[in-house]
C-alpha cells in the first residue's frame, strides 16, 4: 500500500510540473510568436513539369511577398508555360493574420516540396489556401476534386442534431451569397451549440457560390453523418461545423482585386506601432523564461525518463477526437520506412502480395510493421492506392487490419500496416503441420470474427464498403489468432441506399460470385458469396482449387453439396479436428455457408442475418439451401462481357475493330461476304499462332475489339499483351493469375488452365457475335435468353438457327455458309476441352465437311458452360498472395 501511494504521489508531482511547463510554453507562444498555420490537405493534379523548366521559373515568380487583401490572383509567363495562381484567406481573420498564413503557405510550399513537379496544385491550410495551375480557372466554379474531414466523436442524439445542423448550414449558404462567406451558430440544448462556417473563393459569382455550397452541404450524410464535427472542401467552396467556436470574428472579406497581376509590393517596411515596447518585452521574456524553463525541465526530466518508454508506446494508440482523420496525417517519409525495412532487404521480405512485395520493418519507436511495397507494374495505380489508404484509415474495428500509414515518393507507393505475427490464415489452414494449431474453437472464432468485420463494412461503417477480394490470404491473424480482414485495394464504396453496381473490369483474386464474373455486377451479396467459400475452406482445410480433376469432385462447393444431400456433411471436416468439434456448430456453419454460395443473389442472406444464424438456429429459422453456384448441373452460364470498344492500342487501324462496325451504325458495310471473310481470316490467323509459328502462341484475349480491319476490311488479330508462348509438345498450362477481358473458356476461369482450346472457345463466341451483330452480354436479364450461347443453342435445337442472323443481312447470305458457321461455333464453345476442334480442323470444317451435330448436353444452358470477359486477375479458387509469418 505504501509503494502504491508513493507511485501516485510521484505521478502527481510529475503532472504538476508538466502542467506548469505547458502553461509557460503557451504563454511564450502567445507572447512572442504567431501560431503556425495547420496544414489540412492537398491535391496534386495534372501533368508534370521538368525541373529547371520555364514553367518552374514562372511558378517561382508567381506569388508575391505580401498581399493587400484576403484574396489574390495572378498570371505569369507566356503560353505554353503560363501559370495561374491564387491565394485566399478565411473571411473571419484579420489582415495581419492572413498575411502570416500566406507567408507560411508560400514558405511551406517551397521548402517541403508539396506537389513536386505537378503543374496543378491546391493546398489548404487552416486559415488560407494556395492554388496554381497551367489551366485558366479564375471565375470558374469547380466542385471536384473534394475531400472530407470529420471528427471521430459521435453526437449523442443524431435525430435532434441533424435537423439543427442542416438548418444552420442552409442559412449560412444563403447568407454567403452577398460576400461568399458566412459564419453562425445554433443552439442544440440550453448548454450546447453547433458552430458553422461556409466560404467560397472570391472569384466566383454569388450564384455559383450558392450552388457550390448547397452541393457540398448535401454531402454531409456521406461525409460526417452523426459526427460532432466535419468539413467538406472543394476547389471553389468549403464548409465546416464543430461543437466549439473555431472561427474568430465576423470580419467582412474584402472584394477581390481585378484578375490581373498586381503591382509588385513595396520593398520598404511599414512602421510598426509600439515596436520598441514590444521589443523590450520580448527581450525581458527571452532572458527570464529560459531560466524558469530550465529549472522546471530539470526536475521533470527524471520523471519523464522513468516513464518515457511506456509513454512512447501508448501515445500511438491514442486517437484525438478533436483532430479530423486525413490521409495526410498518416504519411511517413520514404527514408524512414526504407531504414525500417533495412532498405527492403530480402531478409525482411515476408512474401509476394497481389500488387507487390511485403516486408517486415521496425519503426524508430520500436513498433513492428508490415510494409506493402506496391509494384510499379502491378496495375495498382494511384486510384487503387488512394482507395486503400482512404478506406483503411477511416475504418476502426477489431476485425479489420489497422493501417499505420503510407508513403509516397516518386513512383514508390508504400502501405504500412500493423505487423501480424501469425501472418495470414492460408499459412495455417493449408499447411499440413500448422493446421493442427487451428482447433475447432479457433476456427469457429475466426469465422465469427470475419463475419463481424463484414457486418461493419456493409452496415456499420460510415459508407457501405464492398471488399471484392475476400480470401484466406487476406485474413490476417494477430498474436491471439484473432482474424483481421486486410487488403482493401479492390474495395468499392457504396452509399447506404445503393444496392449494387456494375463494372466492366473484373478485379480481385478472391472467391468471386457468379454475377460478378458473368456480368460485372457486385454488391454486398458478392462478399457474402466469398464468405461462404471461405467458411467451407476453414471447415475442410482444403483450397477450393484442390479438387480440380480429382476423383472426389470438380470443386469444393460440389463436394460439400453432395455430402449435405447424403446426410454426411460432417465428413467434410478437416481430419485434424477429430472429435474436438461441436456437431451443432459444424452443421450450422455448413448450412450457413451453403446459403451464402447460392447462385441466386436474393437467396443469399445478408451478413447481419449470417451473424444471427451462426449464433442460433432458432433466431432465424433458415431455409434449406439449394444447389450452390458452379455446382455440376446447375444453370450458371457466364457470358463474355468485355468492354468491346475501341482502345488506344487499336488506333492504327483505319476501320477500327469488328464491333465498332457491327455496333456503331455502320452495319451495312458488313455484308455477308465481308463477315464470312472476316471469320475465315481470323481462323487462319489462329492456325498460324497455334501451329505454324516457330513457337505455339495462345492469345488468351480474343474478342471483337481485338480484331482490327485494314482498308479492305481484312481482319488482323491484335493486342498480344496477354499472350503466352508454348513449346510445340506442350498441350496446356496453368496460371494463378487470370488475365484478359475476352471470351474466356470455363477451364480458364474456374481453374486457371489454358491451352489452344481456350482460344478455340473464344473464337466460337466471336463467330456468333459476327453472325448475330449482338454482344454476348447484351442478353443479360432479357426475356430471350441469359446469353448469346443459350439463344443460339435453342434456335439450333428448334431448327430456326437462321433467325439468329443480323436482320440487316436479310436475304443476302448463303444459307449453307451460315449454317456451317453456326455449327462450327457451337462445336468451339463445348464445355469439354476434348470436344472442341483444333483451329486447323475448324478451317477444314468451314471449307470442306460438316462435323457431327453438337449434343444438347454440350451446348445447352443446362450445363455449366462458363465464359467471361472480365476477370482481370483471378477467380474463385485461384489465390496469389503468399506471405511468410509476419
Amino acid at each position: 500500500m505504501f509503494i502504491e501511494n508513493k507511485k501516485i504521489e510521484s505521478c502527481s508531482i510529475f503532472f504538476i510540473y508538466l502542467f506548469l511547463l505547458s502553461i509557460l510554453l503557451i504563454t511564450i507562444q502567445d507572447t512572442t510568436a504567431q501560431p503556425q498555420p495547420d496544414f489540412v490537405y492537398q491535391f496534386c493534379l495534372g501533368d508534370n513539369y521538368t525541373t529547371g523548366s520555364t514553367f518552374q521559373a514562372n511558378l517561382n515568380r508567381l506569388f508575391p511577398s505580401s498581399i493587400q487583401n484576403r484574396y489574390y490572383n495572378a498570371t505569369n509567363g507566356q503560353s505554353p508555360d503560363t501559370v495561374y495562381g491564387s491565394l485566399q484567406c478565411r473571411g473571419d481573420i484579420q489582415q495581419d493574420e492572413c498575411q502570416s498564413c500566406v507567408d507560411f503557405a508560400i514558405q511551406d510550399f517551397n521548402k517541403t516540396g508539396r506537389c513536386p513537379n505537378y503543374k496543378q496544385a491546391i493546398i489548404w491550410y487552416e486559415k488560407c489556401m494556395l492554388r496554381y495551375s497551367n489551366d485558366y480557372y479564375f471565375s470558374t466554379m469547380q466542385e471536384k476534386p473534394r475531400v472530407y474531414n470529420w471528427n471521430l466523436g459521435n453526437v449523442s442524439n443524431p435525430n435532434q442534431f441533424n435537423p439543427i445542423l442542416g438548418n444552420l448550414m442552409e442559412d449560412l449558404a444563403a447568407e454567403a451569397g452577398s460576400n461568399n462567406f458566412a459564419i453562425g451558430d445554433r443552439n442544440i440544448t440550453n448548454f450546447s451549440k453547433v458552430y458553422g462556417l461556409v466560404q467560397c473563393t472570391a472569384d466566383i459569382s454569388s450564384g455559383s457560390c450558392n450552388r457550390c455550397l448547397v452541393g457540398a452541404i448535401s454531402e454531409i450524410p456521406s461525409c460526417c453523418d452523426g459526427k460532432i464535427g466535419g468539413r467538406v472542401i472543394k476547389p471553389s467552396c468549403n464548409f465546416r461545423y464543430e461543437l466549439y467556436p473555431f472561427f474568430e470574428s465576423t470580419v467582412t472579406p474584402s472584394p477581390p482585386p481585378p484578375l490581373s497581376s498586381p503591382t509588385p509590393p513595396s520593398s520598404t517596411n511599414a512602421p510598426v506601432p509600439n515596436a520598441n515596447r514590444n521589443n523590450s518585452s520580448k527581450l525581458t521574456i527571452s532572458i527570464v523564461v529560459p531560466l524558469v524553463v530550465a529549472v522546471l525541465f530539470s526536475i521533470a526530466f527524471g520523471f519523464f525518463c522513468f516513464g518515457r518508454k511506456r509513454t512512447q508506446r501508448k501515445k500511438y494508440d491514442y486517437v484525438d477526437d478533436e483532430t479530423p482523420v486525413t490521409a495526410e496525417s498518416l504519411q511517413f517519409n520514404f527514408s524512414t520506412i526504407s531504414a525500417a525495412t533495412d532498405k527492403f532487404s530480402e531478409a525482411n521480405k515476408l512474401g509476394e502480395g497481389g500488387f507487390g512485395s511485403v516486408y517486415k520493418g521496425t519503426l524508430p519507436d520500436g513498433r513492428d510493421i508490415a510494409v506493402k511495397r506496391l509494384s510499379k507494374y502491378s496495375g495498382q495505380g494511384d486510384l487503387e492506392f488512394k482507395n486503400e489508404v482512404t478506406l483503411v484509415a477511416k475504418l476502426q474495428h477489431r476485425n479489420l487490419v489497422n493501417l499505420v500509414g503510407f508513403s509516397l515518393a516518386s513512383e514508390e507507393k508504400l502501405l504500412i500496416y500493423e505487423f501480424m505475427p501469425n501472418a495470414s490464415l492460408d499459412q495455417f489452414l493449408f499447411d499440413p503441420t500448422k493446421c493442427t494449431q487451428l482447433d475447432w474453437e479457433r476456427r469457429h472464432k475466426i469465422i465469427a470474427g470475419v463475419a463481424r468485420g463484414l457486418v461493419y463494412l456493409h452496415e456499420e461503417s460510415r459508407l457501405k464498403i464492398i471488399h471484392r477480394d475476400l480470401k484466406a490470404s487476406n485474413i490476417l491473424l494477430d498474436m491471439d489468432m484473432n482474424p483481421k480482414i486486410a487488403d482493401f485495394g479492390m474495395a468499392r464504396l457504396f452509399v447506404h441506399d445503393q444496392t449494387q453496381e456494375r463494372t466492366s473490369k473484373i478485379v480481385g483474386t478472391g472467391y468471386m460470385a457468379p454475377e460478378y464474373i458473368m456480368h460485372g455486377h457486385f454488391s454486398v451479396k458478392s462478399d457474402v458469396f466469398s464468405f461462404g467459400v471461405l467458411i467451407l475452406e476453414i471447415l475442410c482445410g482444403q483450397k477450393n482449387s484442390s479438387f480440380y480433376q480429382s476423383d472426389v469432385s470438380q470443386d469444393l462447393l460440389s463436394y460439400v453439396w453432395r455430402h449435405w444431400n447424403d446426410g454426411s456433411a460432417i465428413e467434410i471436416l478437416d481430419p485434424t479436428l477429430k472429435d474436438t468439434y461441436s456437431r451443432n456448430e459444424v452443421v450450422r456453419c455448413i448450412h450457413v455457408a451453403l446459403l451464402c454460395v447460392q447462385e441466386n443473389i436474393a437467396d443469399r442472406p445478408t451478413m447481419p442475418t449470417v451473424i444471427q444464424m451462426l449464433n442460433s438456429y432458432s433466431a432465424t429459422d433458415p431455409a434449406l439451401p439449394l444447389a450452390p453456384a458452379f455446382f455440376i448441373g446447375s444453370t450458371v452460364n457466364m457470358e463474355p462481357q468485355s468492354n468491346l470498344g475501341y482502345s488506344e492500342e487499336q488506333g492504327s487501324s483505319k476501320n477500327e475493330s469488328v464491333i465498332s462496325e457491327v455496333g456503331a451504325g455502320s452495319v451495312n458495310e458488313l455484308d455477308w461476304g465481308r463477315r464470312y471473310r472476316i471469320i475465315g481470316g481470323i481462323a487462319r490467323g489462329l492456325v498460324y499462332l497455334h501451329e505454324e509459328s516457330r513457337l505455339k502462341i495462345i492469345h488468351r484475349d480474343l474478342k471483337a475489339s481485338n480484331i482490327l480491319l485494314d482498308m479492305d476490311m481484312n481482319p488482323k488479330i491484335a493486342n498480344f499483351g496477354m499472350a503466352r508462348l508454348f513449346v510445340h509438345d506442350q498441350t496446356h498450362e496453368r496460371t494463378s493469375k487470370i488475365v484478359g477481358t475476352g471470351y474466356m473458356a470455363p477451364e480458364y476461369i474456374m481453374h486457371g488452365h489454358f491451352s489452344v482450346k481456350s482460344d478455340v472457345f473464344s473464337f466460337g463466341v466471336l463467330i456468333l457475335e459476327i453472325l448475330s451483330g449482338q454482344k454476348n452480354n447484351s442478353f443479360h436479364q432479357s426475356d430471350i435468353a441469359q446469353d448469346l450461347l443459350s439463344c443460339v443453342w435453342r434456335h439450333w435445337n428448334n431448327g430456326s438457327y437462321i433467325e439468329i442472323l443480323d436482320p440487316t443481312l436479310k436475304d443476302t447470305f448463303s444459307r449453307n455458309e451460315a449454317m456451317r458457321c453456326i455449327h462450327v461455333a457451337l462445336l468451339c464453345v463445348q464445355e469439354g476441352v476434348a470436344d472442341r476442334p483444333t483451329m486447323p480442323t475448324v478451317v477444314q470444317c468451314s471449307i470442306v465437311t460438316l462435323p457431327p451435330i453438337p449434343s444438347e448436353e454440350q451446348g445447352s444452358s443446362k450445363n455449366e458452360s462458363v465464359t467471361s470477359d472480365a476477370a482481370t486477375h483471378s477467380v474463385n479458387e485461384v489465390t496469389i498472395t503468399e506471405l511468410d509469418p509476419r
